[in-house]
């Protein structure tokens, strides 16, 4: 037990890594070590479920948790301690922590349990809301950066900030019906062959 718990820290997590890719294209059920590997896999994808939600949910948690990181900041600076720039509230750009944070760490984990599950129907929209969020950021990112040309002064602002929320999810509306419509009017789609 003590091991799958101590899967949720992702020192551990990268470590164990290479073996969880393993079992998705050779797992046993009947081999201990697959099964535990397997309950380390789907204590981490727990652990990681706040990425699954909608975006507000989603947003919301991100906040919590980097107003915790800015506290733990702040106290190391109080000590004299540089602290990691995503602790930092003075350094972080937090859209670009929330992308690396998806992109190297939960999708992963979410592609391994759809890779060693692919019937299952909750882990394939698990994965699709980790994309919609990871997409989320990547624009809120890019919207950001467009608007004020820097990354210095991105805070906890950024959560409250309605207008540059606005932008992005219009943004992201406008891109999917761009794709839509690009799926229904290309070559051998139901609208384009005339059924």
């Amino acid at each position: 037990m003590r091991e799958i718990i101590l899967a949720t820290d992702l020192s551990h997590h990268f470590k164990i890594m290479p073996q969880l890719k393993e079992i998705v294209t050779n797992f046993k059920k009947d081999d201990p070590e697959h099964h535990q590997l397997l309950m380390c896999l789907l204590v981490t994808s727990c652990d990681l479920s706040d990425q699954t939600k909608d975006w507000k949910a989603t947003k919301q948690v991100a906040e919590l948790i980097y107003k915790e990181f800015f506290s733990q900041g702040d106290l190391e600076k109080s000590m004299g301690i540089a602290p990691d720039k995503m602790m930092d509230r003075e350094k972080a750009f937090i859209p670009e922590l929330q992308i690396q944070f998806i992109d190297g760490v939960v999708r992963p984990v979410f592609q391994l349990l759809v890779q060693l599950f692919p019937n299952a129907e909750g882990a394939q929209q698990s994965l699709q809301a980790v994309t919609d969020n990871l997409a989320f950021w990547q624009r809120f990112r890019e919207i950001y950066l467009a608007k004020y040309g820097t990354q210095h002064g991105c805070s906890l602002s950024i959560f409250h900030d309605r207008q540059l929320e606005k932008e992005v999810v219009s943004s992201l509306q406008l891109q999917n019906n761009r794709k839509r419509n690009f799926r229904e009017d290309s070559p051998g789609s139901a609208s384009s062959s005339g059924s």
